[in-house]
């Protein structure tokens, strides 16, 4: 995921835009008056940011303080030095909102929480979890991004709360890589080559593809012709395995910028992040999203 330098603008502008003057509304309901305070949000205001940056969030219990599910790394092992006893708590796991499908949580494990500062709470605390790996063996070690006591809202509406935040951010970055390409073009590959290179398992192979256009949502239209040749990775290597892949006959939304990535000679487009590759049904969305950049959702 890729940073956002405006969040927390983009969030004022939010609230300034949700916030409307008090008084009677077109229903006939009534605002409270001016000055009033308003219910104070369950979620701290860097929300978003801790989302983003957390690859596991989950509703747990602490279990025990000052103790690990695994054994201390090796120092190598952690340059950081975040393996502090007294920072760490045992969790078992009770919920799952967000988990890497290949890396699921099993409910009911207990796993290891390395907290940012030494708990102010005791066992059996309940809460809801941000957070990142630091390590995997019979169980995990993750360290924390983020927390909130899970009496602070209700489950339901924390996950719903964390999917809204995850399609803001994922729209965001969409809309970001697309505004940054050459040109956002939907188009069929005509036909594909492996490039000159060498071969390696962490390295990318590059391939080239002729893409016939067949219309432009972005940027300038063909003049010269109406084919573009787009370099990929082609390999599928463990190093590069996230990288977008054409085959012949592909018909899909591609996201272009310029090679200057490859080294190789001649002009040619380059698709490289997994975004700069997407479907056609998706056709309208994309359109409405170059429209109007995505707003963050309110907290």
């Amino acid at each position: 995921m890729r940073p956002f330098l405006s969040l927390c603008v983009l969030l004022a502008a939010a609230c300034d835009a949700a916030a409307p003057p008090s008084g009677p509304l077109s229903g006939g309901l009534a605002l409270p008056p001016a000055g009033v305070a308003r219910p104070a949000s369950p979620f701290p205001p860097d929300f978003i940011d801790l989302v983003a940056h957390a690859g596991w969030i989950f509703q747990a219990t602490v279990t025990e303080l000052h103790a690990a599910t695994e054994p201390a790394p090796p120092p190598w092992a952690d340059p950081q030095n975040q393996w502090d006893l007294e920072k760490m708590v045992v969790v078992r796991i009770d919920q799952v909102a967000v988990a890497p499908l290949q890396d699921e949580l099993v409910l009911g494990s207990q796993d290891t929480i390395i907290l940012r500062a030494p708990p102010s709470f005791g066992v059996g605390f309940a809460g809801y979890f941000l957070v990142s790996a630091f390590e995997v063996g019979r169980s995990w070690v993750f360290t924390e991004q983020g927390r909130l006591p899970a009496n602070a809202v209700p489950w339901d509406s924390f996950a719903h709360k964390v999917n809204e935040v995850r399609r803001y951010l994922f729209d965001r970055a969409l809309y970001d890589r697309m505004v940054g390409a050459d040109r956002v073009i939907v188009g069929t590959v005509q036909q594909v080559a492996r490039l000159p290179g060498g071969v390696s398992d962490n390295q990318p192979e590059w391939w080239q593809a002729t893409v016939g256009v067949d219309g432009t949502l972005r940027g300038p239209r063909p003049t010269a012709s109406p084919y573009y040749p787009v370099r990929y990775e082609g390999s599928g290597n463990p190093c590069c395995i996230g990288m977008p892949k054409l085959h012949v006959s592909d018909h899909a939304i591609l996201l272009l910028y310029p090679d200057t990535v490859t080294g190789l000679s001649g002009d040619a487009f380059l698709i490289i992040d997994p975004l700069d590759l997407q479907r056609t049904q998706d056709l309208v969305r994309l359109e409405a999203l170059l429209g109007a950049p995505p707003e963050p959702p309110p907290l």
